[in-house]
């Protein structure tokens, strides 16, 4: 997950499951995980205004 907010100051956040996710549902959770602390006060306290959010998922299994 990537954010930039508008300063352009950029935060990439990473996180590598046990096991392939295997639904939408699955991955939504684990993005939502890693973007909630960027929206709220614990990495984000000044409450600055984000331009960009981008989430990547590689190596998916059905």
């Amino acid at each position: 997950m990537t954010v930039r907010f508008e300063n352009f100051i950029t935060f990439a956040r990473s996180r590598t499951g046990r096991e392939a996710w295997t639904s939408a549902e699955a991955l939504c959770a684990e993005a939502l995980d890693l973007l909630l602390p960027v929206l709220d006060d614990r990495e984000n306290p000044r409450h600055r205004k984000l331009r960009l959010i981008g989430v990547r998922a590689e190596k998916l299994s059905r």
